[in-house]
């Protein structure tokens, strides 16, 4: 069918661009940390691979995704791994394209949802645990359009946070967009294009009880406390050393991402205002913190390619 050729083309296009991506070298951190957790049925506490810096506390906060890495290589070697990246990449961009699909209704839109995720997710497609982080963010996204229709969708919510948790710290993200749905779901106004319309009392009920389980959740891991700050401990405490990382640094603001992500924004503003159109408030809120995550790292512009995909849809 029509709506299958497009995935698959999509599929085929995701593909090819990570034929060539097998050179990431975090990986054979991700590596070796997964055979050490394998072997020992452990996972370190203390920093063991640097001479300097030997027995100081460590968070190994995406073991589980490191543990699935090294699973894929032993299985398969290179060629598992190659395997593996092809099947989860290609996944992720297919769940956008149903995400699309599922917000404007037009498979060909969402098509072009799907191309423009792939063209933002390009910057960091590589064999690491963020691409699961980025994989569950849509899998999440999915379940809160759903859940208009069937509230029961929402209590898949829990157990994909505690699988996300130990997988990679971008659940942290998850976390706020599953706060935003809640708090708009109270909201009632009309602000320009942007409006909020309030919820019934059951599906805030049912949203709220969703956001507080999947911050219980969260606690299903085997580090403890400490993993659940990661995310707040790299913000504040480790900036000067992600000042020295590239991925970490401000997009060029003359880039063809950077230009494709300010133009993404404008062109859903003044479509938005030309064709009267109404924008969920809950939307613009996640697509402005995509946006301001994006402007501050390279990396990030992933996560905007995600947000801001359904967003274009509704438009087109």
């Amino acid at each position: 069918s029509f709506p299958m050729m497009l995935a698959a083309g999509l599929a085929v296009i995701t593909a090819l661009t990570v034929s060539s991506r097998f050179n990431d070298p975090d990986l054979w951190l991700h590596l070796k940390l997964g055979q050490l957790i394998w072997t020992t049925h452990s996972i370190p506490s203390t920093e063991i691979f640097s001479f300097t810096t030997e027995g100081h506390p460590l968070i190994v906060h995406e073991w589980l995704a490191e543990l699935g890495i090294y699973s894929a290589y032993r299985l398969g070697g290179n060629s598992g791994l190659m395997l593996c990246f092809v099947g989860l990449a290609s996944l992720l961009f297919a769940l956008v394209y149903f995400l699309c699909y599922q917000c404007c209704g037009n498979w060909l839109a969402a098509f072009l949802g799907g191309v423009c995720a792939w063209f933002f997710g390009t910057v960091g497609l590589a064999i690491r645990p963020l691409l699961l982080g980025h994989l569950f963010l849509v899998t999440e996204l999915i379940l809160l359009e759903l859940a208009p229709r069937n509230r029961r969708w929402l209590w898949l919510l829990p157990p994909l946070f505690a699988v996300w948790v130990n997988c990679h710290g971008s659940y942290f993200f998850g976390m706020g967009v599953l706060a935003v749905y809640w708090l708009c779901s109270f909201a009632r106004g009309k602000w320009g294009p942007v409006v909020a319309e309030a919820r019934g009392r059951q599906d805030r009920k049912a949203l709220g009880a969703a956001l507080i389980l999947s911050a219980v959740a969260l606690c299903a891991n085997p580090v403890g406390i400490r993993l659940l700050l990661f995310p707040l401990n790299l913000a504040f405490q480790q900036s000067t050393s992600l000042h020295e990382i590239d991925e970490w640094l401000p997009p060029d603001l003359r880039s063809a991402r950077a230009l494709g992500m300010i133009a993404a924004v404008i062109g859903i503003l003044l479509v938005s205002l030309l064709r009267r159109l109404e924008l969920p408030l809950r939307d613009m809120l996640v697509l402005a913190a995509g946006f301001a995550l994006s402007l501050q790292s390279i990396r990030m512009l992933f996560v905007f390619g995600i947000v801001v995909s359904p967003v274009l849809c509704q438009v087109l």
